[in-house]
């Protein structure tokens, strides 16, 4: 209890010296608005001064992260941390910049706010622009360009194609960048705006490096963003614009206008003051009297150049004002100094190369980094996933189990009481039970006699039909036995009828041969062989119908299925069940063999059977 006490004391002091080192006329702004307001007024003031008074706008920022850090402003944090990163960039902390960018984007992100996370995406984008990341920059850009073309943002649309364009020209890639700033420019027409119309006019001009065609369309663009700048008093702008049209003459060698406007150019920067601008307007003016043949005037403009950018200048125009001296040493004849100032430069030279080679190994790192920033996200995600849906899981197990838990009990209790009430029912039952299984048996003992008795008529009635059964096998057996016979003698008749048409046949050829010649011998022999067959056309009418009759049943067999088959045709089939060869058939039916053959085929169409098909097995299953 005392610790407590000390515990909210401590609480207590601090939030009171937070709130005591807190300007009065903040603390009533901030009196009485939502979080949401107080954050919005905090991050305004911070950007106000992020360029003046960098310490006031961090103080600014710090007191919007107590509000914004707060567990219900999830939604209002992104917008601190953003503006967090935007300080870091503004003092050159680049890294420390896109660890808050990429930070806010993903809070944007799961705060619902996919507008947030494009614009946080610009600045990363812009970040990598000026560490000349030039892959890396691109891919933020783009990626946020989709958001803003999805959703139609003009103003938006401008100025991430401008930011395009600027990555595009950095990387020397011509094409792309004049794409992406003719997108700008159409933009910033539509929405009329002088600031943007003339940024763009004056980097589509810095694109033209060719031949007179593009120096005059240079010219063009420069033009137009000179006017635009001094329509609305944008000096550092004017200043800008005036040293690339003193650029573009000292090409052509019009070194007198080249001259005029790179003056008005230095003139513009001195007035604003602006260090970057006076140190490329002398740098400028330096390369204008080198090419101009005035050395003296060269050597002048360099050095000032470079003590004017002596803290701050790149290492660019560094290079370029110490390979401007040199030159000019040189044709002053002072070689001395000339290869001083040309050692310099090739210093210089190689610390951009050099510089360059350490960008592209920090670039491949900083792509690594971030695949692995992104893993590492995406595992934490889905670890608070799994943790909460574990969370969920236990709640709802525990919850089925304390329901479940309920059911048993009540189930269980009133099984219980079921079970009591079953007992006492048991108990009434039992004695009707036991009187009703008594009369069941009586009854179960007087219908098994009967049905005793009943197996005893039907086993005698069973008796009488096997009896039955016997005398109708054995009365089978004896048609089988008897139809047996008669096949065998129509078997014996065929073979008979064949003998003897073989011997009408031996008849035929004596004929014949007595035509030659009279044989009284031969004339009695013919007379014995004719009486011998004169009774071959009654056995083959007496086969026939005998065939008929043996065959009864197979010939209502066939008349049922097959109507159309003639009598002849019905006896052809009774043949060739029993197995008759054509020979034998051709004589009973006293035709040619051939004939027998083509009745046969005219047969099995009628029979509709296929040619594959055995007549013989087909007549002999019938």
């Amino acid at each position: 209890m005392f610790q407590r006490f000390w515990v909210l004391v401590l609480l207590l002091l601090l939030f009171s010296g937070l709130h005591a080192s807190m300007p009065d006329s903040l603390r009533v702004q901030l009196a009485g608005l939502a979080d949401s307001a107080q954050v919005k007024l905090l991050i305004g003031k911070s950007s106000a001064v992020m360029y003046s008074d960098p310490a006031k706008a961090k103080y600014y920022l710090k007191i919007a992260f107590e509000v914004a850090e707060k567990p219900e402003n999830k939604a209002i944090l992104p917008k601190a941390v953003n503006q967090r990163g935007t300080l870091a960039w503004i003092e050159g902390d680049y890294k420390a910049a896109l660890a808050d960018y990429q930070l806010a984007e993903k809070l944007f992100q799961e705060a619902g706010n996919p507008l947030g996370a494009a614009k946080a995406q610009n600045n990363i984008g812009l970040v990598y622009r000026d560490m000349s990341y030039y892959d890396l920059s691109m891919e933020a850009l783009l990626k946020a360009a989709a958001y803003f073309e999805v959703n139609k943002d003009p103003y938006a649309l401008a100025t991430i194609y401008t930011n395009i364009g600027n990555v595009c020209n950095g990387n020397n890639d011509q094409v792309q960048t004049e794409k992406y700033y003719g997108r700008a420019l159409t933009y910033f027409t539509e929405l009329q705006d002088t600031n943007g119309l003339s940024m763009i006019h004056n980097n589509l001009g810095l694109t033209k490096k060719g031949g007179p065609a593009d120096r005059a369309a240079a010219k063009a663009h420069f033009e137009a963003a000179l006017a635009g700048y001094e329509a609305i008093g944008q000096v550092p702008g004017q200043a800008s614009v005036l040293g690339n049209l003193g650029a573009l003459y000292i090409l052509e060698g019009q070194f007198e206008i080249a001259e005029s406007l790179t003056l008005r150019s230095l003139q513009l920067a001195d007035s604003v003051p602006s260090a970057s601008e006076q140190t490329i307007a002398h740098l400028k003016l330096a390369e204008l009297y080198l090419k101009w043949g005035r050395p003296e005037l060269a050597i002048q403009h360099a050095q000032t150049s470079l003590e004017i950018g002596a803290t701050s200048m790149a290492l660019l125009p560094a290079a370029s004002a110490h390979e401007v001296l040199a030159v000019a040493y040189k044709q002053m004849g002072n070689y001395e100094q000339a290869y001083v100032h040309l050692e310099m430069q090739s210093s210089l030279s190689d610390s951009i190369f050099n510089e360059g080679k350490t960008r592209a190994i920090e670039e491949m790192r900083l792509k690594f980094d971030i695949q692995l920033k992104d893993q590492a996200l995406e595992t934490m995600a889905q670890k608070q996933r799994v943790d909460q849906l574990s969370k969920i899981g236990l709640a709802v197990v525990i919850v089925l189990l304390l329901i479940f838990g309920y059911v048993i009990y009540t189930r269980q209790r009133a099984v219980f009481r079921r079970e009591q009430a079953l007992q006492q029912k048991d108990k009434e039952m039992h004695a009707t039970q036991k009187e009703l299984a008594e009369a069941e048996l009586k009854a179960a003992a007087a219908d098994l006699k009967a049905k005793e008795s009943d197996l005893k008529a039907a086993a005698a009635d069973l008796k009488a039909k096997d009896s039955d059964l016997k005398a109708a096998e054995s009365e089978q057996k004896r048609l089988q036995e008897e139809i047996s016979f008669k096949g065998r003698e129509i078997t014996s008749l065929a073979m008979n009828i064949v003998r003897r048409n073989d011997l009408l046949e031996v008849l035929d050829r004596e004929l014949k041969s007595l035509r030659k010649g009279a044989d009284e011998q031969k004339l009695k022999e013919l007379s014995i062989l004719v009486s011998q067959t004169l009774s071959l056309e009654n056995e083959r009418k007496e086969f026939q119908l005998y065939i008929q009759e043996a065959q009864q049943n197979f010939f209502m067999r066939l008349d049922a299925e097959f109507p159309d088959l003639s009598p002849k045709e019905k006896r052809l089939c009774a043949m060739i069940k029993l197995g008759l060869s054509s020979k034998e058939i051709a004589a009973v039916f006293n035709i040619e063999g051939s004939s027998v053959e083509v009745a046969r085929h005219r047969l099995r169409k009628k029979l509709n059977l296929e040619p594959s098909a055995s007549l013989k097995e087909f007549l002999e299953g019938f």
